[in-house]
């Protein structure tokens, strides 16, 4: 499952461009890569110049926004190699790039087929394939662009994406007897991103397939006080049953949606007692989202 087509743009992190001979060029200032960000979401689609503007600049409009957003343009075509185009079309610009040569594009591409494979049952393909789609991270979560409304939700969203990934990666892994291998980088998460309440329950998962059953008591008692303390809601049945629970080597579980009356808020973001922010992303129960 090799992917033929290198990326050319990528906004996972630092945000670069490519030419053809690889070479990765950054693109300096945060409103030139807010520009790239917000063209590069939408390849060969119309964002009109009304978006782009208030994508860009937010309520601090300059004298002549439509002025300002045309030097932009001018600037990034500078930048890009001559195969990869910003076009001018009527109401706004586009740009001219196959969505697979961007990583944000590659990533969610990958990121439903390795959801199909888990849900078929085909574990050691899946776990490859959400490799390649974590691989394609530079480890650097949050790019530095413009702080705009919009895209800080755009950003909340790849996050998620990644941590979905991210757990996605674990379910295959524990059903190919391989769950020692995602412990390290399941903490990890998980201290980044405590109220995250899936991420709990896929560690405990992973720590009782290895026999750990002390850490996973241990992960589930933390989580459940946070809970109650940040957010006064207690922790759902998947997480309090997580310790007893072994999920069966071949067989990929799955999530099952709660009733819309029991689930939490998709999303809480908070400061936690040691002044870190955090956010509830994702119910224990909530299915992988990648788009089909």
């Amino acid at each position: 499952m090799v992917c033929e087509v290198a990326v050319r743009i990528a906004v996972l992190g630092e945000v670069t461009v490519a030419g053809a001979d690889g070479e990765r060029r950054r693109v300096g200032g945060a409103r030139l890569r807010t520009l790239l960000m917000v063209l590069a979401d939408r390849p060969g689609r119309t964002v009109s110049c009304e978006k782009l503007i208030d994508g860009i600049w937010g309520e601090r409009l300059p004298a002549e926004p439509v002025n300002a957003l045309q030097t932009l343009v001018k600037r990034l075509r500078a930048l890009l190699p001559d195969d990869i185009a910003v076009e001018s079309v009527s109401g706004g610009y586009q740009l001219r790039v196959d969505p697979d040569e961007v990583d944000l594009h590659r990533f969610t591409r990958l990121g439903s087929q390795g959801t199909a494979l888990l849900r078929s049952g085909e574990f050691r393909d899946a776990a490859a394939v959400f490799e390649s789609a974590l691989a394609l991270w530079d480890g650097t979560i949050t790019p530095n662009t413009v702080d705009i409304p919009d895209l800080a939700w755009q950003l909340d969203r790849i996050r998620e994406l990644r941590l979905d990934a991210v757990e996605a990666r674990a379910e295959a892994c524990v059903a190919l007897g391989r769950a020692g291998e995602v412990v390290a980088q399941l903490e990890a998460e998980l201290r980044r991103n405590p109220l995250r309440e899936s991420l709990a329950v896929r560690l405990v998962h992973v720590l009782t397939a290895i026999g750990r059953y002390g850490r996973a008591r241990e992960v589930v008692a933390a989580t459940r006080e946070l809970l109650r303390a940040e957010l006064g809601v207690d922790a759902s049945p998947e997480l309090l049953r997580a310790v007893g629970e072994h999920p069966h080597r071949g067989t990929y579980r799955g999530v099952a949606p709660r009733p819309a009356a029991q689930r939490r808020p998709t999303r809480v973001s908070r400061h936690t007692t040691a002044g870190i922010r955090t956010s509830v992303i994702r119910p224990a129960a909530q299915p992988i989202p990648f788009p089909r």
